[in-house]
């Protein structure tokens, strides 16, 4: 006697805000500092000069920053130093 398996309801897709890309995470402070090689004050003196991607309020006294913001200012820089040779 075979059972019936019942049909999974539809999956609705995911909206995700403009700019967010679905693989996005955030990372914590440790994270970000291993990824890019900056120091924790390092980012926060280019953040202040508004050369680094700002964090995101995550609650009261949790920050964080999204993966892509920091990937973005990696290849920004991969390329200024690509032009720079030119």
């Amino acid at each position: 006697m075979t059972q019936s398996v019942p049909h999974a309801a539809p999956v609705a897709p995911r909206h995700h805000s403009p700019g967010l890309a679905a693989q996005d995470r955030f990372l914590r402070m440790h994270q970000v500092c291993e990824m890019c090689g900056l120091s924790r004050s390092a980012i926060y003196g280019r953040i202040k000069l508004g050369r680094f991607p700002a964090q995101v309020q995550l609650g009261s006294k949790s920050v964080a920053w999204l993966a892509s913001d920091i990937s973005n200012w990696m290849q920004a820089r991969i390329a200024a130093r690509k032009s720079k040779s030119d």
